[in-house]
């Protein structure tokens, strides 16, 4: 054989054997990924909850405003009328 396959050949071999781990490693890795995942979801689920109530703050103020629109409206028709029958 030649050197330079033999050299590739034994490369190979070491960078295959940098990714054996034992099981308990394994597991361990898979657990954080996991817990990374959960938290990932968690910090999505909140962000979105957040900006639903954001949302609804909004909405909820523009409804006050057009229910005080409405009410200075009948005040002034009330008015009017009144106005009228005298």
């Amino acid at each position: 054989m030649k050197p330079g396959i033999i050299a590739r050949q034994h490369a190979a071999r070491l960078k295959a054997e940098q990714y054996l781990v034992d099981d308990d490693v394994r597991e361990a890795r898979t657990a954080a990924l996991l817990d990374l995942d959960r938290r990932r979801r968690l910090s999505s689920a909140e962000q979105a909850v957040s900006e639903a109530e954001d949302r609804l703050r909004y909405a909820r103020r523009d409804f006050t405003a057009q229910e005080v629109a409405l009410a200075d409206a009948q005040a002034r028709l009330k008015s009017v009328r009144d106005e009228m029958a005298s």
